[in-house]
């Protein structure tokens, strides 16, 4: 409860700053409810800029925002429905945060907080929750997820060969990268089975939009 009074408070102050930076005045608000967990424009905001979240939220300002505020619905779904007794331990957060740092070139990631009034400890309270979900999942679905030799050689032939080609790289034979291959062909098949676990779990649980703050969402600036 600490901690999400904290992130509430640190929400406030954050879109207050956005307002002044702003043309028009922006509040902070509840976009969603997930079993009483709030999700507020500001964390979106915070995951949005930077780029805290799943390669798929892509495209442009609100478009892109709107998959991270999905993104981040079904990551509390699942941390508040599927924990269990799993706790992290405080050097993976810090290694997640170094990893985010080193992201972006020399003084972007600063110069990110500095715009925002955090400091690198604010981003720690969402690090954590991705390095949990991250831990739940290798432990439902990694052990069970088994690569067959024919689904590796489609993968071959349908992506890594047409991705070389879009890259104008030559491809490399089959042999000498199956291990890298089959990683790949079961991250697909972990992605899809954790897709279709999440929105089975999200229909078990008790989510609200509010529709008033999603309006705020879509006009933010990008």
């Amino acid at each position: 409860m600490r901690k999400r009074l904290r992130r509430w408070g640190l929400g406030v102050l954050l879109c207050l700053s956005l307002a002044q930076a702003g043309p028009s005045e922006t509040a902070d608000c509840i976009l969603a409810l997930v079993n009483d967990d709030p999700v507020t424009l500001s964390d979106i905001l915070i995951l949005d800029a930077f780029r805290i979240g799943p390669s798929r939220a892509s495209g442009l300002g609100p478009e892109r925002r709107r998959a991270v505020l999905e993104d981040m619905i079904g990551l509390k779904v699942v941390i508040l429905m599927a924990r269990g007794s799993i706790v992290v331990p405080q050097d993976r957060v810090e290694a997640a945060l170094s990893e985010l740092r080193g992201r972006w070139p020399a003084g972007e990631f600063e110069s990110r907080l500095a715009a925002f009034g955090l400091s690198p400890e604010d981003l720690k309270p969402y690090l954590e929750e991705r390095v949990i979900f991250q831990e739940i999942i290798d432990r439902r679905f990694s052990p069970s997820v088994a690569v067959t030799l024919a689904e590796i050689e489609t993968y071959y032939e349908e992506t890594y060969i047409p991705g070389q080609k879009g890259k104008g790289l030559p491809a490399t034979a089959m042999l000498q990268i199956l291990a890298e291959l089959e990683t790949s062909v079961k991250n697909e098949k972990i992605r899809a089975q954790v897709e279709s676990w999440v929105l089975s779990l999200r229909g078990q649980a008790d989510v609200v939009l509010k529709d008033e703050c999603l309006k705020l969402l879509k006009e933010e600036r990008s």
